[in-house]
């Protein structure tokens, strides 16, 4: 395995990948523990920033609610004043989410952070969701690429195109390291992928639609990986340029569909795509 080739192909894929051709049954290897690790980085130092960001959203829509609970308390003691009413005894507390007022305030039960039993919960699905969603989209592509090889005679098998999306991947890799970085020295929480924060909903805790779903994709990691499944196909597979753009136009609509139809939901389970 040329090393040298696969280090440089993310930068010079044309050289990298024709450096490459008929010698990238095993390529797939190294990149996808590349992958994985970084993944695995990313994830580390994201989840307790997520952590804190969902518990400062609770904690801001508790005080939201007690504040309106507040104003409406006030305003029916206002309405009583004037009328000559007598409030009498307090009402005991309804099976809602908010006690019955008592004095002024309003009692919210439980706790409005995020408890040791759900972040647990956050650690292992933020690590398990980002492994599968990576696999996944790593087989799913080289399986759709392999299916069009087939059609078209080619002679390469299917390890080859594994090679090819894991190498053409490496860019989500690199993402992964620099939103790790700047994490770490920033202190910050990278919520929205891509242009996707045009189309954030208001509510901080609420999931993205599917416009939320197709601006994360416009980013330079993903723009970057896909170039490089096209220069992978042409000359690391050695597809010729119309079948190659028919192969790669397949691929691209196949994941805009994916997530014009589940909307953000495929975005939890993958890494990139």
């Amino acid at each position: 395995m040329d090393f040298k080739a696969v280090l440089s192909t993310p930068f010079r894929p044309r050289k990298g990948f024709e450096s490459l051709s008929g010698k990238m049954a095993w390529v797939w290897v190294p990149c996808l523990v590349f992958l994985l690790l970084t993944l695995v980085a990313r994830v580390t130092v994201e989840t307790p920033r997520q952590i804190a960001f969902q518990e400062a959203a609770m904690k801001a829509q508790t005080e939201k609610m007690q504040t309106e609970m507040e104003a409406q308390n006030a305003g029916a003691s206002g309405v009583k004043s004037a009328t000559g009413t007598d409030s009498g005894d307090v009402p005991a507390p309804t099976d809602g989410d908010v006690a019955a007022p008592v004095d002024g305030e309003v009692i919210v039960p439980g706790d409005a952070g995020v408890d040791g039993g759900a972040q647990s919960i956050m650690w292992v699905s933020n690590y398990v969701f980002g492994i599968l969603g990576l696999l996944a989209g790593v087989l799913f592509t080289s399986l759709l690429f392999f299916v069009a090889g087939k059609v078209w005679t080619t002679a390469a098998n299917f390890r080859t195109f594994l090679s090819m999306t894991a190498l053409a991947f490496v860019p989500y890799g690199l993402r992964d390291l620099v939103q790790a970085a700047y994490m770490t020295l920033a202190d910050a929480y990278v919520r929205h992928p891509g242009l996707s924060s045009f189309a954030a909903p208001k509510d901080a805790l609420a999931p993205g639609g599917i416009v939320y779903g197709l601006l994360g994709l416009a980013d330079v990691w993903t723009l970057w990986a896909t170039a490089l499944l096209y220069v992978g196909l042409r000359f690391g597979i050695g597809l010729e340029r119309k079948r190659a753009l028919i192969a790669w136009g397949i691929f691209i609509g196949a994941v805009l569909l994916m997530r014009t139809a589940t909307g953000g939901v495929v975005q939890a389970f993958s890494s990139g795509l």
